[in-house]
Order: C-alpha cells, then structure tokens, then sequence
C-alpha cells in the first residue's frame, strides 16, 4: 500500500497507516473529511462482501446505499449513528458490534467496529481510520449457546415438573394405600385385643391377619421403593445384567427379544458406564414395547474401538416419527443422552418410519478426565 492520498499527515502517521494495511487481517479504510473512501485493505472490501477491490463502494452515501446496518437487538442504525460519521464529528467508537445486509444480495454477517478521528498537525480533523472484524462465526456459536442454554432451561422446568407430579403420585398412594392397611390393621388389633380374655381362638385369627396385613404392607412397600430406585446392574457383570433385562422382556407385548454379549471381551466397563448402559438399554426396550409396535428386538453390547464398548438396541418397529410439530426427542431420548454424555459418550438414534430404530451408545470402558469417545 502506498501513503494515504487526499489526508494532509506527517511521516510518522503515514508509516503507521501504511504498516498496519500490510500487517493485520482486519478490514482497514481510510475516509477523508468529506466521508469518501481514499484507501483500504484487500480485507475491507472482502468483509463488505464485494467481488472485487474495483468493486468497491467510495463513500458513505453509497454503503448506506448497499447495506442495512442493526444493532444485535434488531434496530436499525441510521447512517449518522455509523462509526465514521460519529469520528468525522470527534467521538471514538471502539468494538461496536452490528448486523449487516446487503440490500442486492441478501448476505447477512455481523462485524466490529472500531473508528478513531485522524488530526492533522493542528489538531483538526482530517479523516476517519476504520477497521472491521468478521465476528460472524462468534455470532453463531453464541445462538447455539443461547439455544442450548434455552433448551436446558426448558428440560429442567419439565424434570422439576416430573418430580412434582411424581412427589403427588407416591402422596396420594401412601394416603389411599397405607393409609387404609394401617387403619384395618388398627383394627383387627383391637378385635384381637377385645377377644383374647373370652375367646382366645378368635383373637388368634385376627391377629394371624393382621400379621398377613403387615406382610403383605411389607411387600408394597418394597415394591414402591424398587419402582423409585430401579436394580441397575445390583452387582452383576453387563453382560448378565443386559441378557436378564432383555430376558425379562420376553413375552410382553407381541415381540421376542434377543440378546447378544459375545462381542464383549474385554476387561468389565466401569461401574458408572456398566449402569449408564444398563440404564440406556432400559429406557429404550421401554420405548420400543410402549411406542414401536415391534415384533422383534436385539440388545447387543460388544467392544468398540479405542477401548470403548458399545450398545445397541434395535427393533423392527414403526419407528420415530418426524412429522412437522412432533417432538424430535423425548425426554426418554433426553435423559438417555444425558446419561450417556456424563460418561463422556455418545448417544446415536437412527430410524425410519416403518424400518425400526437403532439406539446405540459408544462410552469409554474407563472413565478417563477429557476423554471423548470416537
């Protein structure tokens, strides 16, 4: 690049314009007092999108021409507001952050902006030095964060949810359930009590059920506490636990079930990754026998690559539907990515309608700090 044209400077302010057209990668442009461009960098007029430095706009008139300019909260920024017109004025703008459009082409990208007033040696204002970053991609990963962040919001609202009706469930069953049982056995206890000076037999049987009253109370009770706190894996190796899973799930419903543990030869996973598939297995043959109306599933657990194991579950069923304003992911395919993203793995579904689904989960056989699985 050569020295500035049409902007009086001294050597030391050329020397500096001109070395930082020639060393960074921002857009640079210089405007002159009267807002015309006098010179830029390769990088300015390929941030503004043109085909070619001969392309160029020359003026501001002529960018106000070709671009809508917004803040990030959508309004618009009239051409007064612009960095260049505020330093032709005497402000600095450092890092301002805009959307940009081009009216012909439609191209949306975001940039920052820095303009700083150029003085001449007696302190006037000569011109405008204006450089541009594409912040583009910034800008993308910070929508995806902001989804993501939402996305979460809404799961956990959903859990919190959950748990409420669930806490109101196990009420009302321990109030309607329990409740009654304790007021019968309360009962039965003071016909006994009533009976045992005058009628000892009589006594005897109603204390013989009361005592089938708590046994039977006992039981629920257990049944309640292992529908809250499913077995898991309850010692047993993954390959024992997933075949009696997968066992247990024989003959409900209309579909066989099928399980295979050879491929699973390496050192026993984990405890918290032996679970984690345990678990996956069991929320999806849980969706298979509720949504799939399949007649025929496989479990398959085998070793992966880089000492990783894998699980599959695939049914022949319906598959997921896909349907415009359907729910992609439940939370039962939530949960499962959840469960398996926190062993560091990955969680894949594929389906078709009426081709079945795969679910297949790859997570490290040890836990290691950073590891990601292939």
């Amino acid at each position: 690049m050569g020295s500035t044209p049409g902007i009086p400077l001294d050597p030391r302010a050329r020397a500096i314009i001109d070395a930082a057209f020639a060393a960074v990668s921002d857009g640079i442009a210089v405007f002159d007092v009267n807002a015309q461009v006098v010179d830029f960098n390769d990088a300015f007029w390929r941030f503004c999108r043109f085909t070619s430095r001969d392309d160029a706009a020359h003026s501001i008139a002529e960018f106000d021409e070709m671009f809508e300019v917004q803040t990030p909260d959508g309004d618009p920024v009239p051409i007064g507001q612009w960095g260049v017109m505020r330093a032709l004025g005497g402000s600095e703008q450092l890092g301002a952050s805009y959307r940009l459009r081009r009216r012909g082409t439609g191209d949306i990208w975001w940039g920052r902006f820095n303009a700083l007033p150029i003085t001449d040696d007696g302190n006037n204002i000569a011109g405008v030095l204006l450089t541009v970053r594409d912040t583009s991609e910034e800008e993308r990963l910070l929508d995806k964060l902001r989804a993501s962040q939402s996305q979460l919001r809404d799961l956990i609202a959903e859990r919190e949810r959950l748990q409420d009706e669930e806490r109101k469930r196990i009420s009302r069953e321990l109030h309607d359930g329990l409740q009654q049982v304790l007021t019968a056995l309360n009962l039965k206890l003071g016909m006994a009590e009533d009976a045992i000076a005058d009628d000892p037999e009589a006594a005897r049987r109603w204390l013989d059920e009361a005592q089938e009253s708590v046994i039977e109370t006992s039981q629920d009770i257990r049944d309640m506490i292992r529908a809250l706190r499913p077995r898991g894996l309850a010692g047993r190796g993954l390959r024992d636990a997933l075949d009696a899973l997968t066992q247990s799930q024989e003959g409900l419903g209309l579909m066989t079930c099928e399980f295979s543990g050879e491929g699973l030869t390496g050192d026993e996973p984990d405890p918290e990754v032996g679970d984690c598939l345990y678990r996956v297995a069991q929320e999806a043959l849980t969706n298979v026998l509720k949504h799939a109306a399949a007649t025929r599933v496989q479990v398959i657990v085998a070793d992966g690559a880089e000492d990783t194991v894998r699980l599959q579950v695939i049914d022949n069923g319906r598959g997921i539907n896909h349907a415009p304003g359907t729910t992609r992911d439940g939370l039962g395919l939530v949960g499962m990515r959840e469960r398996v993203a926190a062993v560091d793995g990955r969680l894949r579904v594929a389906s078709e309608a009426g081709t079945g689904t795969t679910v297949e989960a790859i997570v490290p056989r040890h836990q290691i700090e950073g590891y990601s699985a292939p």
